[in-house]
């Protein structure tokens, strides 16, 4: 765990954060969706794209993705994110730095009491690094132009469908944002 923290801080400190290093870290999709679009994704339980539309905009600095990184971290998503405790404690403390609420502060203090002392220290120290390198407190659905989300989760539920082939998953591939951080 604490190894892919420091190979994902290394790969930042190594480039200059841009939707190229996006594209590598996040699974998305050529398009860039608002906040908005994530959040309606979410509910309609299109939870695997909507992670990715948060991953997107958490690296762009928009602090409610973060915050949405950080509780999906914390819980995990059966067969696509893993539990890693530590990193939702560095994505909800960066999604609290810079604009402040108690949702976010009590998300931070329970994270923060789930680890030990030894990672507690250690994700600290990494947050140093961490908050330096990924901007936070934005509101990015703002800046772009409305998209069609109905018809994007008609194209991802066909890419979705494509994916699997009776009992054999046909993508037998981990994805890259965690590839990127576990190796």
């Amino acid at each position: 765990m604490k190894l892919a923290i420091l190979f994902i801080l290394t790969l930042f400190s190594s480039f200059a954060l841009s939707s190229e290093v996006n594209g590598s870290l996040c699974n998305s999709s050529d398009k860039f969706f608002p906040y908005k679009a994530a959040k309606k994704a979410e509910k309609s339980d299109y939870i695997i794209e909507a992670f990715n539309m948060y991953c997107q905009l958490a690296f762009n600095g928009d602090y409610r993705a973060q915050y949405k990184l950080a509780s999906f971290y914390s819980q995990g998503i059966k067969n696509y994110v893993s539990v890693d405790k530590e990193f939702a404690y560095l994505w909800a403390k960066l999604a609290n730095s810079q604009v402040q609420s108690r949702k976010k502060s009590l998300l931070v203090d329970k994270l923060a009491g789930q680890l030990t002392n030894s990672q507690r220290v250690n994700a600290d120290k990494n947050f140093l690094v961490f908050v330096q390198k990924i901007p936070s407190g934005r509101r990015i659905d703002q800046e772009y132009e409305p998209i069609d989300l109905a018809k994007e989760l008609r194209l991802m539920e066909k890419r979705r469908k494509n994916e699997f082939v009776g009992s054999r998953i046909k993508k037998d591939e981990m994805p890259k944002h965690l590839k990127i951080v576990l190796f």
